[in-house]
């Protein structure tokens, strides 16, 4: 993946994101259900690994800035063309996607032989209904996840229930090309006319809650044209900084105690991440190390995200035979199948998606 030095905190903001959707899986299939506590330790820890949800929001916004810059600035330097977006984007998502697909079957497979009443693959965990694979591993199961059909023609595949945003993810950056033509004189009238029931057709086959959330991918194109029109923090950044952190955190706080209503949970959210992604823009980044480590936290971030479900489903499965209280030694266990996932995830990233631009420059060679 390349980077762009002005925007490495965003950079931090994705492996971030990635990190907790992780932390908050494990969360839930290691620890039961949060109950009352005296102990502000174990309050704090299930607040801050209960926002997994909200972290494929803040993934949405960042994705939606990047697509969008893109489209534009092809367009504006005369560079767009159709194969090549539509390769680009089909490359990174299937490079990691694809073989994501076969881990799931296989981790699957074998830890429903191994252990096939595990309360992991039994749907015993109520706040993660999508990880019981049983009637999910079919070859159609498998073709509809791979041309992202899940949750419109076909459930997730096997017990990888992460992989729901695939599906709005790929739409969006389809329905945003032709919402930004259809809107910019750039083909002709009767193209644009085509590209308007174009949407019209998509959103009505993916559904009114994944084109609700199209909304929410297209806020990241706020920050990105403030950005380019010149309304930046330019005096007393790191205050502002500061403010929009804490805005940030309070609208978690928001979130968490259902302060609002929960159908404005995700449009606040997106507002606020669109905020802060403006505002941190203009920070820079001084330390060297700091930077390396964003670049790499962002680099693996969506393997992270397409691998890591089902390992962790497997691996939980294996190795208690039930969910746990919180203590010292459920911590414990907790930080090190953490760390376990993580190398996993680390593994898988360079024997598949560290090698994308390599892809691509052969799929390129292949096409006319």
């Amino acid at each position: 993946m390349t980077h762009d030095n002005n925007y490495i905190w965003f950079d931090f903001f994705r492996g971030l994101a990635a990190f907790v959707v992780l932390a908050a899986h494990l969360r839930a299939l290691v620890f039961i259900d949060f109950v009352y506590s005296n102990s502000f330790i174990e309050q704090f820890f299930y607040f801050i690994t209960g926002f997994g949800h909200q972290a494929v929001i803040i993934f949405f916004v960042l994705s939606g800035f990047f697509i969008i810059k893109s489209v534009h600035e092809s367009v504006e330097s005369n560079r767009w063309s159709v194969k090549v977006y539509l390769v680009n984007r089909l490359t990174r998502l299937w490079v990691v996607l694809i073989p994501g697909l076969l881990l799931t079957l296989m981790w699957d497979s074998i830890g429903t032989w191994l252990e096939p009443e595990s309360f992991t693959y039994s749907g015993l965990i109520n706040t993660l209904p999508g990880i019981v694979p049983e009637g999910k591993l079919g070859i159609m199961d498998f073709l509809g996840n791979m041309f992202f059909l899940q949750r419109i023609a076909v459930p997730t595949y096997g017990s990888n229930g992460a992989l729901w945003s695939l599906a709005n993810e790929f739409w969006y950056y389809i329905l945003f090309p032709l919402l930004y033509f259809c809107l910019r004189n750039y083909y002709k009238i009767g193209y644009r006319i085509l590209m308007g029931m174009l949407i019209i057709l998509i959103m009505f086959f993916i559904g009114k809650g994944i084109s609700k959330s199209f909304l929410i991918w297209l806020m990241g194109g706020l920050p990105y044209f403030l950005i380019k029109k010149g309304f930046c923090v330019k005096k007393n950044t790191l205050i502002v900084s500061i403010f929009s952190i804490i805005t940030f955190i309070l609208v978690f706080i928001f979130i968490r105690f259902r302060l609002i209503s929960p159908r404005y949970f995700d449009f606040l959210l997106g507002l606020s991440t669109a905020f802060v992604l403006w505002i941190f823009s203009t920070v820079p980044m001084r330390s060297k190390l700091f930077n390396k480590f964003s670049e790499y936290v962002s680099n693996t971030s969506y393997t992270t995200y397409i691998v890591h479900l089902s390992f962790t489903v497997f691996l939980v499965s294996m190795f208690i035979p039930y969910r746990l209280t919180f203590n010292l030694q459920s911590i414990s266990m907790y930080v090190l199948f953490v760390s376990v996932s993580l190398v996993y995830c680390y593994l898988m990233y360079c024997i598949f998606e560290k090698h994308t631009s390599s892809v691509k420059r052969q799929v390129f060679k292949l096409l006319p």
